[in-house]
């Protein structure tokens, strides 16, 4: 069986392997135990190869395909540091996206091409996909299914996908549909309530959370399930006092309070 190193190098040889055989290295890459560490080496032309394929692969429109090469595209960038992200690669690949949105690894991928700390490349890929016609009905929705699956993905992608949606609500984005922004609010209910106490991704429920009762959109929404968040809330603030004084998600809870208290 080929090594972790040579399948990275089948994948990302954009000029001399098919697509086919790049696809074929992409799952076996996904199946091996760290298929991530060997990025660092050379970051910067792992990235551009990695989005380059992603084109490909969208405009040849096989939805297995498609899932295997976001699924690569999810997992590379929630572990490559995001400056080794091509402004340019980044913004063709958003354009392409939009119909595709509503599948899991698409979204997860998507979210994760979007930086933490810079606001001008946040800013220019919310523009991308907001002049961008194609599929764009279902941007917002598929980040909204994908955040409804937080419970079964990786904290990392929980991240990603909590600091993509939290961009958008921020923005008050002309992607945001209302009725989906109710169907993320169920999900943030559900999932404040159902989580183990200790589970690292409530850090993003929480984020999110609060992203939520600061938009807009809630306003709009005449503060949707006001009354079962404000439980939700108190049941995690007492279960936190009782499990863990020194829990991770109590600064970010914190911030989720002092959100609710501005809502009268």
């Amino acid at each position: 069986m080929a090594s972790v190193p040579q399948l990275w190098g089948r994948a990302l040889d954009c000029v001399n392997t098919p697509l086919r055989k790049r696809l074929e290295s992409a799952l076996s890459l996904l199946e091996a135990p760290d298929p991530w560490t060997f990025l660092l080496s050379s970051p910067p032309i792992h990235g551009r190869s990695i989005l380059s394929t992603a084109s490909e692969v969208l405009k040849a429109d096989n939805v297995d395909d498609i899932g295997v090469w976001c699924s690569l595209v999810a997992g590379a960038f929630v572990h490559l540091p995001p400056s080794h992200a091509e402004e340019g690669a980044v913004v063709r690949l958003l354009r392409k996206v939009g119909p595709y949105m509503t599948l899991l690894p698409v979204a997860i991928a998507s979210a994760s091409l979007f930086p933490p700390n810079d606001e001008s490349m946040q800013t220019l890929l919310c523009e991308t996909w907001e002049t961008t016609t194609p599929g764009r009905e279902f941007i917002w929705e598929g980040l909204v299914r994908a955040f409804n699956q937080v419970s079964r993905i990786p904290p990392s992608q929980a991240r990603a996908l909590s600091r993509c949606i939290s961009i958008l609500l921020r923005r008050d984005s002309l992607l945001i549909y209302q009725t989906d922004f109710q169907v993320l609010v169920d999900i943030l209910v559900r999932e404040s309530t159902d989580l183990e106490i200790q589970d690292p991704r409530r850090q993003s429920i929480a984020v999110v959370l609060q992203t939520c009762l600061e938009s807009p959109v809630f306003i709009r929404s005449d503060l949707y399930r006001q009354h079962d968040l404000r439980i939700v809330v108190k049941q995690w603030r007492e279960a936190l006092t009782r499990d863990n004084p020194r829990n991770s998600t109590f600064r970010e809870l914190a911030e989720v309070e002092r959100a609710l208290e501005q809502i009268q």
